[in-house]
């Protein structure tokens, strides 16, 4: 019962990813050299959150994102992740727009740490696939190895 908070917060996003969800196309990423955000507008329910964002992120380059509860640092997180597509604006992924690009090919280059960290009351292994379809323990070790 502790964690029904927890699980009902995630179902609630996840019912709003399904209803929003990006496109897909079929351009397959093997790296990710750059990611580019033009004039990205993105809102919920006309309450504005990010308001013509332009920028570039290079292959190794390292950065933070910091800001006020609310200021749209998850939204952030959220379109560059591929998870919510922007109102107005292209995202770019190598030159290519978000929606040419086999998103599970991008999702597979990609990790996110979020400050909000929900463990359910399971194994390790099933809090660390979770969501993830065919992980055998090879897979799990390999990760765990690094590249």
């Amino acid at each position: 019962l502790s964690m029904l908070p927890s699980k009902e917060a995630i179902l609630t996003k996840a019912n709003y990813f399904f209803q929003h969800k990006h496109p897909i196309g079929n351009k397959n990423i093997s790296t990710i050299s750059k990611i580019k955000f033009k004039n990205v507008f993105f809102s919920y329910d006309k309450m504005p959150v990010l308001n013509n964002l332009s920028f570039e992120i290079n292959q190794h380059d390292f950065i933070g994102i910091i800001g006020p509860s609310g200021c749209g640092k998850s939204t952030f997180i959220d379109l560059i992740t591929g998870l919510l597509t922007p109102n107005t604006g292209e995202i770019q992924l190598n030159e290519y727009p978000i929606d040419t690009v086999d998103l599970s090919s991008y999702k597979s280059k990609i990790g996110v740490v979020s400050q909000d960290i929900v463990l359910f009351h399971d194994s390790i292994r099933e809090n660390l696939t979770w969501g993830l379809q065919n992980v055998t323990d090879e897979d799990i070790y390999e990760g765990f190895a690094g590249d």
